[in-house]
């Protein structure tokens, strides 16, 4: 059968479709891959979770002041920003079958 990932918004909508495949018998990095576009802090409680860790404190900042700057200046572009969030590989996206080794391995590594 096909490989299956999943990519979900953000950290609670995995825990829902986690929750929903569960009920069905599908595990995460077995049965199909789930990573999240915003692991942000409530995410850390999950650390087998892949995603994206966003830094929106300092997106806020940065809008903040091309808002202040077009106040300014209207008649000048605001600068292109480059937003690079930092991966997390986790375990909950590795190839179907890999994430037994991948738990081993946090296991001897924690201990």
């Amino acid at each position: 059968r096909p490989d299956v990932a999943i990519i979900a918004y953000d950290r609670v909508t995995a825990d829902r479709v986690h929750i929903v495949a569960s009920e069905r018998g599908l595990r995460y990095g077995f049965d199909y891959g789930l990573a999240t576009c915003d692991r942000r802090i409530q995410s850390l409680s999950w650390n087998a979770l892949s995603g994206a860790d966003v830094d929106l404190y300092s997106i806020g900042r940065q809008a903040a002041k091309m808002v202040v700057a077009l106040i300014r200046h209207p008649d000048q572009p605001c600068p292109s920003r480059l937003i690079t969030p930092q991966w997390h590989a986790g375990c909950s996206c590795l190839p179907p079958h890999h994430a037994d080794a991948f738990l081993a391995q946090q296991e001897r590594t924690n201990k």
